[in-house]
């Protein structure tokens, strides 16, 4: 059984066409100095089952454009140049050298290689849903070119058609003018309402996924305003506290604050700072004054918390004095060596 292939084109003084398979195997390679637009249409037309062209450009050198809208085939470019260092691994390949003749034979199996590798599935969700060869090219050669549909809309889609191809639809245009649509007309009308469907699922899912996301918000911001209303209530704020970062970026004042995250300079400015655990050891060594509280547990409401189980950070007074008798020595003995020298 044949396989369908790709053709990777490298346009230029010389022309070189290589033609891998859905495999990633070289199966045909040929280059000329005198290679036409006439003479490759002629000859991709001799090779049935060309699914794609390949370009090692990001911009689509225009005659591979033209040969593209003569055959009705797709391209495959990259979003930028393929890089000299992913050509590289190619270049030094000894083997694939023997199989090419020249350089430019090289870049078009590159260009082939390169769109290889980035749509192998598709081929694969191809060959399992067409029954033979010339209807996987079929398949393929619509999700290539019109690039929004997949596999299996195409193989819909060539069905519908095949449906329709022995009769004449026919409809009236707004002066009741009965109109002929050929084959090519219906499978345009279809290829379009298959499109504008796919792009409104994609557009539903995409609404799906954003309401879920406001869902959610909705529902924090709700357990807020139910946690700030009893606060109210009860007029009791002792245990709601803003965060530093809300503090900072809004460059107001409080006495106390709820430290959710490192700060960039020491902290001079509040009578208490509230700490979270897992930041406990980091933030200590910022803190020049004020009393210092482990947070264990909070409720998290944006820019504010509220405390539910704290702890006071005590210093060891006797670790304190400690650590003052070895300063005041180790001053001592720096002294004593200056005195000497």
């Amino acid at each position: 059984m044949s396989l369908v292939y790709i053709a990777g084109i490298d346009i230029g003084t010389t022309t070189a066409i290589v033609l891998i398979d859905e495999n990633g195997n070289i199966v045909e390679k040929i280059s000329s100095k005198n290679f036409s637009e006439i003479d490759i249409i002629k000859y991709l037309i001799e090779k049935k089952h060309v699914v794609l062209l390949a370009t090692d450009k990001a911009k689509i050198p225009d005659k591979i454009k033209k040969i593209s809208a003569r055959l009705n085939i797709g391209i495959y470019a990259p979003s930028r140049d393929i890089p000299l260092d992913y050509k590289e691994k190619f270049y030094r390949d000894s083997e694939l050298k023997n199989k090419l003749n020249n350089m430019h034979e090289m870049d078009a199996y590159i260009a082939a290689k390169y769109a290889y590798e980035n749509i192998k599935d598709i081929i694969k969700k191809a060959s399992k849903i067409s029954k033979d060869e010339d209807e996987k090219t079929k398949i393929l050669r619509l999700v290539f070119k019109e690039k929004k549909i997949d596999p299996k809309t195409a193989y819909e889609i060539l069905h519908k058609i095949e449906e329709q191809s022995e009769k004449e639809i026919i409809n009236k245009n707004k002066r009741g003018i009965k109109i002929k649509r050929n084959k090519r007309r219906y499978f345009d009308y279809i290829l379009n309402i298959t499109i504008k469907r796919k792009d409104l699922e994609e557009k539903i899912e995409n609404l799906k996924k954003e309401l879920i996301e406001k869902s959610k918000k909705i529902s924090e911001y709700s357990e807020i305003i139910k946690i700030l209303s009893k606060c109210i209530l009860d007029n009791d704020f002792r245990n709601i506290i803003p965060k530093y970062s809300f503090v900072k970026q809004e460059k107001t004042h409080s006495e106390r604050i709820f430290l959710d995250t490192l700060p960039d300079s020491y902290i001079y400015d509040y009578k208490e700072i509230y700490i979270p655990e897992n930041l406990i050891n980091n933030a200590k060594s910022y803190i020049k004054n004020g009393k210092i509280y482990i947070v264990k547990k909070y409720k998290d409401l944006k820019t504010f918390v509220k405390l539910e189980e704290v702890i006071e950070l005590k210093e060891d007074k006797q670790d304190l004095k400690e650590n003052i008798e070895l300063l005041k020595k180790k001053i001592e003995e720096i002294i004593r060596k200056y005195r000497y020298k």
